[in-house]
């Protein structure tokens, strides 16, 4: 979900502002402003909107006649996961987008104007066309969102500290507790090196592309 997520919605997102949609420069400042936002102050804004009565996600899904799919995201053991990725996703999906809208302007229009010309419609384009030549800027945005998704802490730890019960309980905040709060810090250094095996494989998808090269139009 941490990986996904983000690839898919800043693709999309890309691929809309790409597109010369009005306002583009307040569109990109929107969604890539989060990115820039401590991971502490995202955990705190994100704690606050999924509190169960005055919260913004709960009080929206009322408004709208959903009360039935109000829930203590953070309290169910079911959900919290998801809520906390859901925020990470806020905050990830600007970076996303701002490497795949720079990988979209540097195709050069030459090549969809022929594929047009030959008669291949928009979605024949976006994946015989567009998306191959996509391929370096997924690269960097999946081997990325791997590392930090190893080492993700900060949000999960405003939010839940690794609760309910074990629910949230992601090797960072056992890294932590081990070390800072048990004093077992062997315990600790053994998990650090098992999150650093973890993060290797994104940075090994990373820098295995870019030695094999970039893409060629």
């Amino acid at each position: 979900m941490y990986t996904v997520i983000p690839t898919l919605i800043g693709l999309a997102v890309a691929l809309l502002v790409d597109s010369k949609v009005r306002g583009e420069a307040l569109f990109k400042g929107a969604i890539f402003t989060p990115w820039a936002i401590s991971p502490v102050v995202v955990g705190f804004i994100w704690t606050q909107m999924y509190n169960p009565s005055s919260g913004l996600v709960n009080g929206a899904l009322r408004a709208v006649g959903l009360p039935q799919l109000a829930h203590p995201w953070l309290a169910d053991a079911s959900l919290v996961l998801p809520a906390i990725n859901m925020a990470a996703s806020w905050v990830r999906t600007g970076f996303a987008m701002v490497i795949f809208l720079a990988a979209l302007r540097g195709i050069p229009a030459e090549l969809i104007e022929a594929a047009r010309i030959d008669g291949a419609g928009l979605w024949q384009g976006l994946w015989h066309i567009v998306l191959p030549l996509l391929r370096p800027a997924f690269t960097v945005v999946i081997g990325t969102s791997l590392m930090l998704s190893v080492g993700a802490f900060d949000e999960v730890w405003v939010m839940t500290k690794g609760g309910p019960g074990f629910s949230s309980y992601l090797l960072s905040v056992y890294l932590y507790i081990s070390t800072f709060q048990t004093h077992q810090a062997g315990l600790g250094a053994a998990i650090g090196v098992v999150m650093f095996l973890l993060s290797s494989v994104g940075g090994f998808i990373y820098v295995r592309h870019m030695i094999r090269g970039e893409a060629s139009y």
